[in-house]
């Protein structure tokens, strides 16, 4: 089947133990590429390979979400929460892209997107948006179960922005029993389980947080200008 598109109406509508020893994370220049996939898709196999190869590059922070609108196909995801398809919908509203939901859907920083799974493409995407100036910097600073976030702007005023806590699971095999994809196992990688903001920064100078999670998974800090505007700094403990 070819690509999966699906138009709705707008919708309107952290917690982690890690046991980590002391370690101070350097900024590092990276993109954070959101991949909308979904179980019971049948094009949605061929851009899992491509992110799945994605989460191993040093220069970006592959954060995967599964949408719950296929599930009436035959086979409901797992992983999939609604809460995934309403961003999805609210990060398109914001961005060029003549889309609301989209499967599969590679969204970059908060501020481009391709739909489908051209590699091609994605690495031109990934290489572009990375190449911009990096507006912040932020350190991540972890001991025990508490994590401190050093955020400073490095040109001017950013936009009020918020701070997010994506915790995700590296790695799960699915062997699919329904639907069209039925008969398959399908490899998923960095499967985000919650994405909860934290907290808010004013988008000036320098400020930080500490923040005391309960969940034993991988996490990424995300700044993002509100209302789901672009991504201007990420960091990931993994």
């Amino acid at each position: 089947m070819s690509l999966r598109l699906r138009s709705t109406a707008f919708v309107s509508a952290l917690v982690g133990l890690v046991s980590l020893a002391n370690v101070a994370l350097a900024q590092n220049s990276v993109v954070v590429v959101e991949l909308f996939t979904s179980q019971g898709c049948s094009s949605c196999p061929p851009a899992d390979e491509i992110f799945a190869e994605l989460a191993d590059r040093d220069d970006v922070i592959a954060l995967g979400q599964h949408v719950h609108y296929w599930d009436y196909l035959g086979w409901k995801d797992k992983f999939a929460q609604e809460s995934f398809a309403t961003r999805q919908e609210y990060l398109n509203m914001n961005i060029p892209s003549k889309y609301r939901r989209v499967t599969p859907q590679m969204i970059f920083n908060g501020q481009s997107q391709l739909a489908g799974a051209n590699a091609s493409k994605i690495k031109q995407e990934i290489k572009k948006i990375g190449s911009q100036k990096a507006l912040a910097e932020m350190q991540l600073t972890t001991k025990g179960n508490v994590i401190s976030i050093d955020i400073k702007a490095l040109k001017g005023r950013m936009k009020p922005s918020d701070i997010h806590l994506v915790h995700y699971i590296k790695e799960a095999s699915v062997p699919i029993e329904r639907g069209e994809n039925s008969g398959r196992t399908v490899k998923y990688t960095n499967i985000v389980s919650s994405w909860e903001t934290i907290g808010q920064w004013n988008g000036r100078g320098r400020q930080t947080w500490t923040y005391t999670l309960t969940k034993d998974q991988p996490f990424a800090v995300v700044v993002q200008a509100k209302d789901y505007g672009p991504v201007y700094v990420a960091q990931s403990n993994d």
